[in-house]
């Protein structure tokens, strides 16, 4: 792994393929650091107040208190971010 600095690791993300399930939602799997996580999310959405945003969410699972759980998970930077969606955006 890259460190850029003491507290700050470099992902390398690559999406593997991606495929739109319905208007503003696409499921993917991608690559990180040469670790692939299956069953990604991206979707499109808009808040109550009218404000329009995006997330993406990982692979989990409910535990028997009814929470959910993520499987893999990584920080995702706003620069991160926009590298997965150019990705998404070629392939979908």
């Amino acid at each position: 792994m890259k460190k850029t600095n003491e507290n700050k690791i470099e992902y390398n993300v690559t999406v593997l393929k991606a495929k739109e399930v319905k208007k503003g939602r696409v499921a993917f799997d991608m690559e990180v650091n040469g670790i692939k996580i299956y069953n990604c999310w991206y979707t499109e959405y808009t808040n109550k107040e009218g404000k329009e945003g995006t997330m993406i969410s990982f692979p989990s699972y409910q535990g028997n208190n009814k929470q959910y759980y993520n499987h893999a998970w990584f920080p995702i930077s706003a620069d991160v971010k926009a590298d997965i969606v150019s990705q998404l955006e070629k392939l979908v």
